[in-house]
């Protein structure tokens, strides 16, 4: 099973994540992920509410494949004061592995990798570094000549698609 989450507020005036924009904007990074390590799903269910108060928006998605399941959330309903959270767990026959971080509106935060196997729960030491200049360092390196890319435009298309439809379905429920 693979269960991905992502929590936040509204952390910037005049931007809403509302159910139209939701997965495009919140949920599309972890339809990548997911189509990456199981490909394209063979049942998509989704639920999804718009904010009480007309702004943001929560949607869960749940994706069935043969031999597993990958569960995604996505809430834009914190108050501003939570910032954001989200985390990834995997779950696997011998272990599980859990990602978690807590940030501020800068995408900034703690980040802790946890696997509990038959022998207990072990830390896992992670990098402290920005996810985002990590990423723009790579794209760099890659316009440069000095990196090979890790995805090719055609592996996004699976996780295009899924995202569309997801979004398409939260939009008509």
């Amino acid at each position: 099973m693979l269960e991905l989450e992502t929590h936040t507020a509204l952390l910037w005036d005049g931007y809403d994540l509302s159910l139209q924009t939701l997965a495009l904007d919140m949920m599309h990074a972890s339809f990548d992920l997911i189509t990456a390590l199981l490909g394209q799903p063979r049942t998509i269910q989704v639920a999804g509410t718009e904010g009480a108060d007309g702004r943001g928006s929560a949607a869960e998605v749940v994706l069935g494949y043969s031999n597993a399941i990958a569960r995604c959330t996505g809430s834009a309903l914190m108050r501003h004061a939570y910032g954001m959270s989200g985390g990834t767990r995997a779950t696997f026959a011998g272990a599980v592995l859990d990602y978690t971080i807590r940030a501020d509106f800068t995408g900034q935060g703690p980040s802790t990798l946890t696997a509990y196997t038959a022998r207990g729960q072990h830390a896992i030491d992670l990098l402290s570094t920005s996810p985002y200049e990590a990423m723009l360092d790579h794209v760099l390196s890659c316009l440069t000549g000095k990196a090979d890319k890790l995805i090719e435009p055609a592996s996004a298309l699976p996780a295009l698609e899924l995202t569309l439809d997801v979004q398409h379905r939260l939009v008509r429920a």
